[in-house]
This record gives C-alpha cells, structure tokens and sequence, in this order.
C-alpha cells in the first residue's frame, strides 16, 4: 500500500525498462541522467504511455545543445552574481553529459574561462 519510486542509475530508457522488469516499479525518478540527455523524460513518458521505444534520442550536437545552454545561461541571469556562477554551472551541466557518451567539443568548453567564451565555442 505504500508507494514505491525507483531512484537512481537511470540514464537510458533500457535502464528504466530494466528496473522496472526487476522491481515491478511503476513510478521511477531521474534527476542527473535528464540533464544529460534532455530527450530522455519524454523518451520515458511515451514507453510509459503507450509501451513503444520509438521516441527519437537526443543527438549530442553543438547545434542541438547551443539553444538549451542560451536559454540556461539566460535563466541563471536571475539568480547569477556573474558570468562565473553560469559558466561553472554550463560546465557542471555538460559533465554529467559525457558521464555515459562521450562529447568531443565538450573538452574546449570545459577549458573555457567565462560564458562568452564557452559560446564562442560553441558557435565555432
């Protein structure tokens, strides 16, 4: 009678399916593994509702993840005493990104040294 959540490791929809197939979970968290791959709730969402594995996955471009940085970098402004607060948190971001898939133009942005720099490399 107590509701039970699956937490933790889920960072694909395989692994969800596989947590639920092993624990009979019906409701599941994830929290870093959306941040690395941003398809991934939905991709959950529609196995859930209709059982189908054919939502597309999120391609690990530069282009794809340039208007999601902006539109972060745009909602840290709120909360950020400077560009470094929003840099840091961009690099934190794409860390938990390549924790499973490795992104060759994340190494550049990691080296960078403040948000102007990060979208020059990201625009390069």
């Amino acid at each position: 009678s107590i509701p039970v959540i699956a937490n933790g490791d889920i960072w694909s929809l395989e692994d969800l399916i596989r947590c639920q197939d092993e624990t009979g979970c019906i409701h599941f968290m994830i929290g870093r593994s959306a941040m690395a791959n941003p398809a991934l709730p939905l991709q959950i969402s529609q196995y859930l509702k209709t059982g189908k594995r054919d939502t597309p996955s999120f391609e690990h471009s530069k282009a794809n993840w340039s208007p999601l940085l902006q539109e972060f970098s745009t909602l840290c402004e709120v909360v950020s005493r400077n560009d470094n607060y929003t840099a840091c948190r961009i690099k934190q971001w794409l860390s938990m990104a390549t924790h499973r898939t490795p992104i060759d133009w994340v190494a550049p942005v990691k080296r960078s040294t403040s948000l102007n720099e990060i979208f020059s490399v990201m625009n390069s």
